[in-house]
C-alpha cells in the first residue's frame, strides 16, 4: 500500500512530525452522538433518581472522648499498675477494644436492643422490595413470621454500623454508629462511650485489688528476708569478734610496712656483712700492709694501730740494715719485732673474721625472724580482708532489704488509701446528639455521579466506536477512495426484511438515490480504469457484501447490460434475497457439468438484472473458481455484458477473493458502519495487495442517515412534500 493506515482518526501528523490531537474532529465526533448521549443519559438519570429516592435514610451520631496521656499514678511502681500510654500503640488497643465483642455484648445487655421492636420487627421495605415482596407472596405465600436472632450475628450487625477512629495530632476518639432511626444512633453511640469507661474504670480497680494483695504477699517476704539479712550480720559480727566494722577498720597496714621497712634494712646489713666477711677472708691470704689497704678495715682501730707497729719494724729493719749486717743482734731483734708485728695482724684478722661470721649469722636469724613475722601479718591480713568484704556484703543485703521493705510498706498503705478510688483515663468530651438530617444516602451527590458516569461512559463508547470501527472520518486515511455509501434500510423502512431487494429499490426513493450515486461514483472512476468485471468482497461476514453487490448491479442494469455473478458459493444469499427459484441452476453446476451458459442465468423482469446463481453447494469452490471452465465463463460473459458484478466471499476468512482478483477489472471492498472495525478493513485492503489484488473503492454499507446530508435532504425532502400533499 502507498501508505500505512493511521488507527487513530483523532490523531493528525503535524508539520514537525509530531502526533497533535484534532480536538475539532473528536468534538464533532461527540456532536453526531449528542442526542443519543442525551436521551440515554436522561432515562439513566431518571431511573437513578427512583432508586435514590426511594433509598432509606441512615443517620450517624457521634460521641467524642478524651484519652489521659498522663494518668493518675496512685502507686508509682511502675508494671503495676500504669500503662505505658505513651506507646505508639496505646491508642489503636483503646480503638480494638471499642470494637470487641465484649463491649458490644454490654452494650446489647445494657439497652436490651435484642428485643428492640426495630430488630425484633420486619422492617418497612422500600417501594422496588415491596413489590417484588409482593409478587413473591402471590406466587407462593408464606406466612409472617417472627425473625430469631442469631446472637453472634447480632454483635456483627451492631459491630458493623460503630465506626471508631482518632483525631488527627490529639488525645481524642470518636466513637460514630449509623442507624436508620436517629434516637437510636444517638443512644447506642452514647452507650458505647459510657460501656467502654466503666470497662476502663473496672479494669483500673481489678488492677488495683490485684496490685494491693501483690504488694501484701511482697511485704511479708521483703520483711523475712530483712529478718534474715539481720540475723546473718549479728551472727557474723559474734562469731569474729567484732561490734561493727569499725573494729575491722582499725586493722591498718601500718605494722605490715614496719616490718617490710625493718626487713629491708636488715636486708641490708646483712649484704654489707657478708661484703666484709669475703674482704676480711681474702686478707688473711695477703701480707699486713696489702690488707690492711681493704676499706672494710682500715676504718678498724686494731688493725691500725697493728699496720702502724708493723711500718714501724719494717722502717727499723729497713734503717739498721744500713749499718748492720743481717746476723747483727740489733737486726735479729728487729727481724724478730717484725714477726710479731705479723702474727699479731693475723691473729687480729681472724678474730675479725669470727666477729663478723657471728654478725653474719645474727643477721641472717633476724632476717629470717622478721621474714616469719611479714609473713604472719599477711596472713593476718587476708584474713581481716575477708571479714571486711562478708561485713559489707551482709551489710549490703541487709541494707537493700530494709529500703525495699520499707518502699513496698509504703506502697502497700497507699495502695489501701486509694483502693475505693475509682481512676478512669478516659472522659466524654461530646455526648451524641440525635442527628436532625440523614447522614446518607447523599442522594445528589449520587445522582450527579451517576449521570457523570453515564456521560462519560457514552461519550467514551462514541469515541472508541469513531476511532476503532469504520467511519466516513477515518476511512479518509485510507488510500482506497470511499465510493459511496448505503442507507440503513431499517431506518428507511422497518418492514425491509419482508420485502426483495427489487421492490425497494424501485419503490424507495431514498435506496434508488443512493444506488444511483453510488453507480455514477463508479463510472467517473472508469476515465482511469477499465471496469466491466467488478468484484465486490468484504473483510468478515455480516458486512451487507451480498446486499451491496445487488443494489449496485441493480443501479447499473437501468442503463447497462449486466449480470451478477454469486461466487461466494460457501454461503450464497442472492438467491434468498431476490426470490429467484431454488431449482434455478447456476455457477456450481456450469462448472462440474457441460451445457449453455445461457440456459442457466436467470433474468429478473423488474429490474432488467441477469443473475448467475451459486447453485449446489460444492467442498471445492476454490478448485472450481480456479479452473479454465471459470476462466471461459468469464471470457463469455465480457462479450454478452457492459457490466460483471461478481459477489466474493470474505478475504479474510478464506482466499476465493484472490483468486477472482485475478481476473476482475475493478475491485470493491465492503464494509459496515460503525460496526466493522478499521484495522480489519486495513488487514483486508494490505492482504488483498500482497496477493495482487488491488482495492479499487470501498462501499459504506448500513450509514447511519444522520451522517449522510444527502440523505437527510432526502429524508427532508419527502417529508415536506408529504405535508404540501
Amino acid at each position: 500500500m502507498g501508505q500505512k493506515f493511521e488507527t487513530h482518526s483523532g490523531l493528525q501528523q503535524g508539520g514537525q512530525g509530531q502526533d497533535e490531537i484534532d480536538l475539532t474532529h473528536l468534538v464533532n465526533i461527540i456532536r453526531r452522538s449528542f442526542l443519543r448521549i442525551c436521551v440515554l443519559t436522561t432515562l439513566v438519570a431518571i431511573i437513578a433518581a427512583m432508586f435514590i429516592s426511594d433509598l432509606p435514610p441512615i443517620y450517624k451520631a457521634s460521641t467524642v472522648l478524651q484519652l489521659q496521656i498522663q494518668q493518675a499514678k496512685p502507686i508509682a511502681i511502675q508494671g503495676v499498675l500504669q500503662n505505658d500510654i505513651n506507646n505508639k500503640d496505646y491508642f489503636q488497643t483503646q480503638i480494638e477494644i471499642l470494637r470487641s465483642d465484649l463491649i458490644t455484648e454490654k452494650v446489647i445487655s445494657k439497652l436490651t436492643l435484642s428485643q428492640h421492636p426495630f430488630y425484633t420487627q420486619h422492617k418497612p421495605r422500600n417501594k422496588f422490595a415491596e413489590i417484588l415482596h409482593n409478587l413473591k407472596n402471590r406466587l407462593s405465600p408464606t406466612t409472617t413470621s417472627v425473625p430469631i436472632i442469631d446472637p453472634q450475628d447480632f454483635i456483627g450487625q451492631i459491630k458493623s454500623a460503630v465506626h471508631i477512629s482518632l483525631i488527627k495530632n490529639t488525645p481524642l476518639l470518636t466513637i460514630s454508629y449509623e442507624h436508620y432511626s436517629a434516637d437510636l444512633a444517638a443512644l447506642i453511640a452514647n452507650t458505647y462511650a459510657d460501656v467502654y469507661i466503666q470497662h476502663n474504670r473496672n479494669f483500673r480497680v481489678q488492677q488495683t485489688v490485684t496490685a494491693s494483695l501483690w504488694l501484701k504477699d511482697g511485704v511479708q517476704v521483703l520483711k523475712d528476708n530483712l529478718n534474715l539479712a539481720e540475723s546473718n550480720l549479728t551472727d557474723f559480727l559474734q562469731q569474729e569478734n567484732l561490734i561493727h566494722d569499725s573494729g575491722i577498720d582499725n586493722f591498718t597496714t601500718t605494722e605490715l610496712q614496719n616490718l617490710t621497712t625493718k626487713l629491708n634494712t636488715i636486708r641490708s646489713e646483712l649484704i654489707s656483712a657478708q661484703t666484709l666477711y669475703r674482704q676480711i677472708n681474702q686478707a688473711q691470704d695477703l701480707d699486713l700492709l696489702t690488707s690492711t689497704s681493704i676499706k672494710a678495715l682500715s676504718n678498724q682501730v686494731v688493725i691500725v694501730e697493728l699496720r702502724n707497729d708493723y711500718t714501724r719494724a719494717k722502717n727499723n729493719i729497713a734503717q739498721l740494715s744500713k749499718r748492720y749486717g743481717p746476723l747483727h743482734d740489733k737486726m735479729i731483734h728487729a727481724n724478730a719485732q717484725l714477726s710479731v708485728a705479723e702474727d699479731n695482724a693475723q691473729k687480729a684478722l681472724q678474730q675479725l673474721a669470727l666477729g663478723f661470721k657471728k654478725s653474719l649469722t645474727l643477721l641472717e636469724q633476724n632476717e629470717s625472724a622478721v621474714i616469719a613475722a611479714l609473713e604472719a601479718k599477711k596472713a593476718d591480713h587476708r584474713t581481716l580482708i575477708k571479714q571486711k568484704a562478708r561485713y559489707t556484703e551482709l551489710n549490703r543485703e541487709l541494707t537493700s532489704s530494709n529500703q525495699l521493705y520499707n518502699m513496698f510498706l509504703m506502697r502497700l498503705k497507699e495502695t489501701s488509701l486509694t483502693n475505693d478510688l475509682n481512676l478512669s483515663t478516659v472522659t466524654i468530651t461530646d455526648i451524641a446528639k440525635t442527628p436532625r438530617s440523614p447522614f446518607k444516602p447523599k442522594r445528589v451527590l449520587i445522582l450527579v455521579l451517576v449521570i457523570l458516569l453515564t456521560l462519560m461512559l457514552l461519550v467514551a463508547h462514541a469515541l472508541i466506536t469513531a476511532l476503532f470501527f469504520v467511519n466516513q472520518d477515518n476511512l479518509k486515511n485510507l488510500s482506497v477512495p470511499l465510493l459511496g455509501s448505503l442507507p440503513n434500510l431499517k431506518m428507511i423502512d422497518k418492514k425491509f426484511h419482508l420485502k426483495s431487494p427489487q421492490q425497494l429499490f424501485l419503490t424507495n426513493s431514498m435506496i434508488f438515490e443512493a444506488t444511483q450515486s453510488l453507480r455514477t461514483s463508479l463510472q467517473l472512476s472508469a476515465r482511469t480504469k477499465k471496469q466491466q468485471i467488478i468484484m465486490l468482497t468484504s473483510s468478515t461476514i455480516a458486512e451487507g457484501k451480498s446486499t451491496s453487490a445487488i443494489y449496485l448491479a441493480m443501479a447499473l442494469a437501468q442503463s447497462h447490460k449486466t449480470i451478477i455473478l454469486e461466487a461466494d458459493m460457501r454461503k450464497p444469499s442472492v438467491r434468498k434475497k431476490m426470490g429467484i427459484p431454488n431449482t434455478q441452476k447456476g455457477l456450481v453446476d456450469i462448472l462440474t457439468t457441460s451445457g449453455n451458459l445461457n440456459s442457466y442465468i436467470w433474468h429478473d423482469p423488474h429490474s432488467k438484472l441477469a443473475v448467475l446463481c451459486a447453485g449446489e453447494l460444492t467442498d471445492s469452490p476454490s478448485n472450481l473458481l480456479s479452473s479454465t471452465r471459470f476462466a471461459s465463463c468469464l471470457a463469455i460473459l465480457r462479450a454478452q455484458y457492459d457490466y460483471i458484478i461478481i459477489d466474493s466471499p470474505p478475504s479474510l476468512l478464506v482466499s476465493d477473493a484472490f483468486i477472482i482478483g485475478q481476473h476482475s477489472d475493478f475491485n470493491i471492498l465492503v464494509t459496515r458502519s460503525n460496526k466493522s472495525k478499521i484495522g480489519d478493513l486495513s488487514n483486508t485492503i494490505e492482504l488483498l495487495a500482497k496477493h495482487g489484488v488491488s482495492t479499487d473503492g470501498i462501499i459504506l454499507n448500513q450509514e447511519s442517515l444522520k451522517n449522510d446530508k444527502r440523505y437527510q435532504y432526502q429524508y427532508q425532502y419527502k417529508k415536506e412534500t408529504a405535508l404540501a400533499s
